[in-house]
């Protein structure tokens, strides 16, 4: 790896700082915490593409609500469809700026049927507007701080080159940013490929400078890392239906930070949204008035402060790191416990009753090679639907394989059901239909006797995770144990059979 940034890296970091307007009222022309989607009858759901434009590219060749426009250049939403990106956009393919481009472009033709949500590889790129800084980089690398969920148990910087045995210089750093406290070891490799292939090159005519020079512009004015982060929000409610990037606790549900929240010691102060009818819409609200502030002020206060302790965003960059918020975040917590699906606290399901909640559909935390589903069936009915399948297969050089699968919330934004449709590891296709959410009942015209037992929890700890394609009779079954994620065929009778008695009878 050649380390020539440092001839030109003045010139590069001038492009991130510039004085800029206020965007609020942009921000509000374009997102909306509980959008209405009209004319909508189907919404699309995607979530942590990662960068990887092949597995992109399947997505959209598979969609029912996207579509490419007649050139191949810009994505086009199909009649009467509305999307909801779940977040994570960056750093392991060689998409990162071709995807993020495109979705911004989709968002601005349809601000009202397009929500994009922020994940925590999206938000992270915060930290490039301070740490790719002259001044930042001019500092020692011994006094150079790691975040502090670091500080303790990482490799420090100092340490970072020594190992590596690297020159200090701007390159060698952003490689430890992502590296070690971004989990991005490759991103470097890709985003050279990506420029090779933006600029019709071979690889080798991608200097090391520009492949810098696309992270500091990316994040400066108009750059597409920013574009994203503008364009997105934490998190949106459609009508009977909640998106959020990870999970929902006791912890995290109804709260709020305030922007004395810090990341780089962590803390949780804030507040929880006062009971109301409708206190999920007004949390996700609240939830937008923080961004767009914790935005405004990082624009605004971009570069460290004399301490090198302080900058403006601060907050927002928090958000996604559990351990920076203490847990009081919906960003990077998840539905899952120790490796496995796990219902909601009956507190959890109440609140989001009280809003008139009946669905949470959700990324982040890659589970199976299709989309892990959890049905409540209860005092009240609940549907989880977390969608990151990004470990669907191992052994495939991007963890993915051939997997891929949509979720689509189809009849509108109250009478409505899920669509799960896609394709499993093994390159079974598959598309079936959970039963429709209606009040507080269950209606099943739109399901078989295998689709209406799926997301429910067996007696062993295994949950239904799909009918089995090509068969009448069977269903796949799923439980994973720490990082082990194991699928089985189960008969529909053997299930009836094994229902855990708190998944409601059948």
């Amino acid at each position: 790896m050649r380390l020539g940034c440092n001839l030109r890296f003045h010139s590069l970091q001038r492009k991130l700082v510039h004085s800029q307007a206020r965007q609020c009222s942009v921000r509000k022309q374009l997102v909306y915490p509980n959008p209405e989607m009209p004319g909508c009858d189907r919404v699309g759901f995607w979530t942590d593409i990662e960068g990887n434009w092949e597995y992109f590219a399947r997505l959209v060749k598979q969609s029912q609500v996207l579509q490419w426009n007649n050139t191949n250049t810009e994505l086009e939403l199909k009649p009467k469809c509305g999307f909801v990106y779940g977040g994570d956009c960056f750093d392991k393919g060689k998409g990162d700026i071709r995807i993020s481009n495109l979705f911004v472009q989709l968002k601005r033709k349809h601000p009202d049927k397009v929500v994009l949500l922020i994940g925590n590889r999206d938000v992270n790129k915060m930290r490039f507007l301070s740490e790719l800084h002259h001044s930042d980089i001019e500092c020692p690398a011994v006094e150079w701080k790691a975040p502090f969920y670091l500080q303790k148990y990482g490799v420090s910087l100092e340490e970072y080159l020594q190992i590596k045995s690297k020159v200090d210089s701007p390159l060698s750093r952003l490689q430890y940013i992502l590296e070690k406290t971004m989990g991005s070891p490759d991103s470097l490799q890709f985003r050279r490929q990506e420029l090779a292939e933006l600029s019709i090159t071979d690889v080798d005519e991608i200097d090391w400078d520009k492949v810098f020079e696309s992270y500091s512009s990316g994040i400066g004015s108009n750059g597409f890392y920013r574009n994203y982060l503008q364009h997105s929000q934490l998190a949106c409610v459609y009508g009977n239906t909640l998106f959020v990037h990870g999970g929902l606790t006791q912890t995290n549900l109804g709260f709020v930070p305030d922007m004395r929240t810090r990341y780089t010691r962590g803390g949780d102060s804030g507040f929880f949204v006062k009971e109301s009818a409708e206190q999920v819409q007004n949390w996700v609200e609240q939830l937008e008035n923080f961004t767009g502030e914790a935005l405004n002020e990082w624009t605004d206060r971009p570069l460290w402060d004399s301490l090198r302790e302080r900058r403006g965003g601060e907050a927002l960059m928090a958000y996604g790191h559990t351990s920076a918020m203490r847990g009081k975040t919906a960003m990077v917590e998840t539905f899952l416990l120790n490796g496995n699906l796990n219902r909601l606290s009956k507190p959890v399901v109440d609140y989001l009753h009280k809003s008139g909640i009946k669905r949470v559909v959700s990324g982040h935390k890659p589970f199976a090679d299709s989309p892990g589903i959890i049905r409540h069936q209860e005092e009240h009915h609940m549907e989880v639907i977390t969608a990151d399948t990004s470990y669907s297969d191992t052994t495939a050089s991007d963890n993915r394989g051939v997997a891929a699968f949509e979720v689509i919330i189809t009849g509108g934004s109250q009478d409505n059901h899920s669509v799960i449709h896609g394709t499993f590891a093994n390159g079974d296709e598959i598309e079936f239909s959970l039963p429709e959410l209606k009040n507080d009942e269950i209606c099943d015209r739109f399901t078989n006797v295998r689709s209406h037992l799926v997301g429910i929890e067996l007696d062993d700890g295994w949950w239904v995770k799909a009918p089995k394609p090509h068969c009448d009779q069977n269903l796949l079954a799923v439980k994973g144990q720490g990082f082990d994620v194991r699928v089985k065929q189960i008969h529909f009778e053997e299930v009836m059979k094994h229902v855990k008695q708190k998944s409601g009878s059948f």
